[in-house]
């Protein structure tokens, strides 16, 4: 296991605060000021800034220690915030910030965490990664608060959101997600139509897999 170097002990020992203020005040770094020319922040891109927010993960994922994830969430906030504050594109630091909550929620099991995870998601749905995989997301977000809740609109969303992703990338991987949130709605609702057409897209997706079979 890598000890920590001596520049990532000045930047952990800077307070949560002092960044906070550095980055909201008008007096701003250079480092921390954004790039207006091409409309990003480079508080995302910065060598330091980037730097602490990998280590932040790195350490989390070898130790398991829950304070790193906290502070990364909070520096993700801090981003967000800056987006805001300056009117630059805030898409990489929302999916940013819901990856941070999502993974908090697979530790810690707080409902808001999952609430904000999905409402992040939906505002900003195609972001660093494909435009299906950023919907797969979102969609699984929502089975797992339907599994808690049993909100039906939350399996409706998931239906629709499936169909999306089927049109974006016709995979059978997708298509069967399809067909089991169908199913799963047929089994709330005991509409005949969500069990027809949920069989229809079996029937596809075993067809297609025979025929790569006989190819």
């Amino acid at each position: 296991m890598s000890s920590l170097s001596s520049f990532e002990l000045h930047w952990y020992s800077v307070p949560m605060t002092i960044l906070i203020d550095a980055v909201l005040s008008t007096t701003l770094p250079k480092a921390f000021t954004p790039d207006l020319s091409t409309g990003r922040s480079t508080i995302l891109t910065n060598p330091v800034y980037s730097k602490l927010a990998s280590n932040l993960g790195e350490r989390f994922q070898q130790w398991d220690v829950l304070s790193f994830l906290e502070e990364a969430i909070e520096l993700l906030r801090v981003a967000l915030t800056f987006c805001f504050h300056y009117h630059i594109d805030q898409s990489h630091s929302l999916h940013n910030l819901a990856k941070g909550l999502d993974t908090r929620f697979q530790h810690r099991a707080i409902q808001s965490d999952l609430d904000e995870t999905i409402e992040l998601h939906r505002a900003a749905p195609t972001l660093t990664k494909s435009e299906h995989d950023s919907l797969e997301d979102l969609a699984s977000n929502l089975k797992i608060r339907f599994r808690q809740q049993g909100a039906m609109s939350d399996l409706d969303e998931i239906i629709e959101l499936h169909r999306v992703v089927i049109e974006l990338c016709p995979q059978p991987c997708h298509i069967n997600n399809l067909a089991g949130s169908l199913t799963n709605r047929f089994r709330q609702r005991s509409v005949l139509s969500d069990l027809s057409e949920a069989i229809e897209l079996n029937r596809a997706c075993a067809a297609a897999a025979l025929s790569r079979r006989r190819s």
